[in-house]
């Protein structure tokens, strides 16, 4: 849908948890003064939570992704398939790499993060798996297969970086992925710079530690890493870990496009804004998900806070265009946090408590299912039609 003359813009720049919400919201409850549209350099938006479970071939690639056009295309939103340069936030112009600008009323921007130190740690961006973003990983994983299925003689080694969730999650799917492919055991070596695992609950890091002898996966704590060469971790205190293929699981850090606005960040240089999730130096702006820091506020960079962020923003900005008190998003203080172990099962954990089981997965694959049926390409049709009768 085109911009009329004279009406305001809504624009959504990012296809991620939160904005994939904030579209299906509004396209039902906007005004018809206004129109809808969301900027993205990628046509397809993959849920984070059900990465792992696609890796360890529990879901197929429709499953676990969210068409963007075909998203736009029936909430009759216009979509641009364009990756934003820059940002000009005095004028309200969101400019394009092709210089295209585009003008907005309200902005929300959910653009995701980078993973940490892969600028900064020599050898991260040439020789390993990031795992952001995760359309990239996952291409990147299919080409490796390629090449060490041609010569799966030289792949024996694999290193994973980082010790939260994803890190964790990534042992597992990897793991159980390449040795039923190649039909070998490979030597999994996990790297956590920390003395512990990123996850909130000492008997959760017990369970995965029983199951990581049980599959006989090593793990250095305290460790971080100096170098990644084409077959080796070279660690801080000089260690060096063999490694045919390393992944970098560690944590966010923002953007470039982060650095061409003026908007306010903190000091890690992710976007400030305040619990109704607005920009605190340009009120027309919202910021949602791993781009964004909440002012005084400790909110983990997960994607468990970002779906729930969207509603939120999609309330404010109706309330926002129609002049009311906005709406405070509130952070859930504890929440039930599920690793799967790509065995049938999962740990569940909560209030410090876990669970290991069969019907912990079930939990899990029911409550990221559900996220996703809301973007069903089916179920979108048949609302389209249904409009039109």
């Amino acid at each position: 849908m085109e911009a009329q003359e004279g009406s305001k813009v809504v624009l959504l720049l990012g296809g991620g948890h939160a904005n994939v919400q904030v579209l299906r919201e509004l396209s039902d409850k906007l005004p018809s003064s206004c129109t809808l549209a969301l900027v993205s350099e990628y046509d397809y938006s993959f849920y984070s939570g059900m990465l792992p479970g696609f890796i360890s071939h529990a879901y197929n690639q429709e499953e676990i992704s969210i068409n963007l056009s075909l998203l736009c295309k029936f909430t009759q939103t216009r979509f641009v398939e364009k990756r934003g340069k820059r940002l000009d936030a005095e004028n309200q112009l969101l400019v394009m790499e092709d210089d295209e600008e585009l003008r907005y009323d309200i902005l929300v921007v959910n653009i995701g993060s980078k993973t940490l130190g892969t600028e900064s740690i020599p050898g991260v961006n040439e020789f390993s798996l990031k795992t952001r973003p995760i359309i990239n990983l996952i291409t990147e994983i299919e080409q490796k297969e390629e090449e060490f299925s041609a010569h799966p003689e030289k792949f024996n080694r694999v290193t994973i970086v980082g010790g939260g969730a994803a890190g964790i999650e990534l042992v597992f799917a990897l793991k159980k992925r390449w040795e039923e492919k190649l039909g070998k055991t490979l030597e999994f070596t996990q790297i956590v710079k920390s003395p512990k695992f990123a996850i909130n609950s000492q008997s959760a890091c017990g369970k995965v530690l029983h199951l990581y002898k049980d599959l006989d996966v090593k793990v250095l704590f305290d460790h971080s890493v100096k170098q990644v060469t084409r077959n080796e971790v070279i660690l801080d205190d000089g260690q060096i870990i063999p490694s045919d293929l390393t992944v970098w699981a560690t944590g966010a850090e923002p953007h470039a496009f982060h650095s061409r606005t003026t908007l306010q960040k903190d000091d890690s240089g992710f976007f400030l804004c305040n619990h109704f999730m607005q920009s605190v130096s340009h009120s027309e702006i919202f910021v949602a998900g791993d781009c964004a820091s909440i002012k005084n506020s400790r909110v983990p960079k997960a994607g468990v806070y970002s779906v729930r962020q969207g509603p939120i923003i999609a309330e404010n900005v109706l309330r926002l265009l129609k002049g009311k008190t906005l709406k405070k998003y509130v952070p859930q203080n504890d929440f039930l946090a599920l690793l799967n172990t790509a065995d049938g099962r999962a740990i569940a954990t909560k209030w410090g408590k876990s669970i290991y089981g069969t019907s912990m997965w079930s939990i899990k694959n029911k409550i990221d299912s559900d996220f996703m049926k809301k973007f069903d390409g089916k179920l979108l049709m048949k609302n389209a039609k249904s409009k039109c009768l």
